[in-house]
């Protein structure tokens, strides 16, 4: 955990290191909660305990498919961009990153962060309407 050394110093790898922690287990949540949503939603309907408004349901299955492609697209873009470096005339041990490559995993997962509370938002509020 970033900040875990004596006198509350840190390093860049732990804060890189947090920053995945974190990233991948809110990445976790949010699935696992699309499902879940999903799941219960179903079942309720299936009960014919509630009608629901499919329009809650698109927002669940828009979060998991925004997840997918969190992960999808960047892991092409690092391939594409891992083959260029290795197929360059010079054979390089470090280099500068553009500050683009991590852009659409960022895009990405704000996104899957915020179909997912809107999602959640439409459902309390359609419940609690009841």
């Amino acid at each position: 955990m970033a900040g875990s050394n004596k006198a509350n110093t840190t390093t860049v790898g732990e804060v890189l290191q947090a920053y995945q922690d974190y990233s991948k287990i809110s990445g976790q949540l949010t699935r696992n909660a699309s499902y879940s949503a999903i799941a219960v939603i179903w079942a309720m309907k299936g009960k014919n305990l509630i009608t629901i408004e499919e329009d809650i349901l698109f927002f669940f299955f828009l979060t998991i498919l925004i997840d997918l492609l969190t992960y999808l697209i960047p892991s092409y873009i690092w391939m594409f961009y891992h083959r260029n470096i290795e197929s360059s005339k010079e054979k390089l041990e470090s280099f500068s990153l553009p500050r683009w490559i991590n852009w659409p995993y960022n895009i990405l997962s704000s996104l899957r962060y915020i179909f997912f509370g809107l999602g959640a938002w439409k459902l309390v509020s359609y419940l609690l309407a009841r």
